[in-house]
């Protein structure tokens, strides 16, 4: 069920794997890991892919036929002209271009004067998270919230993976911690009152109703391994 539809997230993430030049550079692991605790979903790419194939559609980032709300790229030391240019461009349209823990200070390309395209960091509206755990805080400051609003205990055991499938939303909820609990209440967004949904444990296989969505749209949680919620009238 979890492979099904298409996966949608609200960010990008740029994968440091293909930036060798980067010298150093914030752990993207540290980086995940804010993310994932606070429940934003994402996708990765690398800078190449985004420097090319990455472009402005609306207020949003469109790229493999998705549309993202913001970008966030893990601390480095040197990036190349291309992706300076590339994030000055999304930052100038309004889209967060927001950098986990130091933004850069070098430009690879040494024929070039560095203080050219350096400039672009104080022309356009980047943001800085100073340290990985701020970064949650500072997307909400740039209008990007979390997928999923959660209100309880074990929030930094929850995972989430939101897809599509037919046109109905698939929320994938799961507690990374087998050995501790997670009680409290998830609102999901887009969904009108009086909506039901149903909800299904992948470690029972058992399936159950969720009638009657409130105004707030919240759904409590009682401690589940993990969770999967869709609309009623899905085919779960």
């Amino acid at each position: 069920m979890a492979a099904r539809g298409r996966h949608v997230a609200s960010l990008l993430l740029v994968y440091p794997g293909a930036l060798g030049y980067a010298g150093v550079s914030t752990p993207i692991e540290d980086v995940q890991q804010m993310l994932q605790e606070h429940q934003y979903d994402y996708d990765l790419v690398p800078a190449d892919e985004l420097t090319k194939k990455a472009r402005v559609v609306g207020s949003g980032i469109e790229l493999r036929n998705e549309t993202y709300e913001g970008i966030v790229v893990p601390g480095l030391e040197s990036a190349t002209p291309e992706l300076l240019e590339k994030l000055a461009e999304f930052a100038q349209a309004g889209i967060p271009v927001v950098f986990a823990d130091r933004s850069p200070s070098r430009v690879v390309q040494r024929e070039l004067n560095p203080e050219q395209w350096l400039s672009l960091l104080d022309a356009a509206s980047f943001r800085l998270s100073e340290n990985p755990s701020r970064l949650p805080f500072v997307l909400r400051e740039a209008g990007v919230g979390p997928q999923i609003v959660f209100h309880g205990n074990g929030r930094e055991h929850l995972r989430l993976l939101h897809r599509v499938r037919d046109g109905r939303n698939v929320w994938f909820l799961s507690n990374e911690d087998v050995s501790v609990a997670i009680a409290g209440w998830v609102r999901l967004p887009s969904m009108a009152s009086g909506d039901s949904l149903l909800a299904w444990e992948p470690v029972t296989g058992s399936v159950g109703s969720r009638r009657n969505v409130q105004q707030a749209d919240r759904r409590r949680s009682h401690g589940a391994n993990s969770m999967l919620h869709c609309r009623l009238t899905d085919r779960c």
